[in-house]
């Protein structure tokens, strides 16, 4: 009967380690490459396993890309970033429904949302989002947006949380114009 018992804490053990040490790793300044990027693009690279998540849940994902200036951004921690905000999403629709991705230019900068129909954030709880360990998940590690946040962080971007209890959440995400070259 033990062992049983010492094999599952072993394993959770590890995924807990395992996790901790994603996290530790993308706290620690792992080097991004920035290089100028338009978001479009990389969303529709990765709309494919988008679209495959969302269908494993029973919802719809739907893009709204507009024109938009290029970004300086690091595109794999984008990737993740994106992957990550839409699975949270998913998450909080365990009924169904449509996750919207859409790009829009505000100036200069460019803003990224992310907005679900699940059955959004109490006031409450969105202050402690981001924060590592705090999840409302019940499997959940609480990394998932830390990350994000994180990943957000490092871009020089911000993100602000717009969420009606019952009507779903946007995230929106604004990234820094360009650097203009130095004359």
């Amino acid at each position: 009967g033990h062992r049983k018992d010492f094999e599952l804490m072993i394993e959770e053990i590890d995924r807990a380690n395992s996790i901790i040490t994603e996290f530790l790793s993308l706290a620690k300044n792992r080097a991004m490459e920035f290089s100028e990027h338009n978001l479009n693009d990389i969303i529709r690279d990765i709309f494919p396993l988008l679209r495959a998540d969302a269908l494993r849940n029973d919802c719809k994902i739907e893009v709204k890309l507009t024109d938009i200036p290029g970004v300086s951004v690091d595109p794999g921690s984008i990737r993740q970033l994106i992957l990550n905000m839409v699975r949270n999403g998913l998450d909080a629709m365990p009924g169904g429904g449509t996750i919207t991705v859409g790009t829009a230019a505000a100036g200069d900068k460019v803003r990224l949302s992310i907005k679900d129909c699940g059955s959004g954030i109490s006031p409450a709880i969105r202050d402690k989002l981001g924060t590592p360990f705090f999840t409302t998940k019940e499997k959940g590690t609480g990394l998932g947006l830390a990350i994000c946040y994180r990943i957000i962080q490092r871009h020089g971007a911000t993100v602000t949380v717009d969420s009606e209890p019952g009507m779903g959440t946007e995230f929106t995400i604004t990234f820094p114009p360009l650097p203009t070259e130095a004359n």
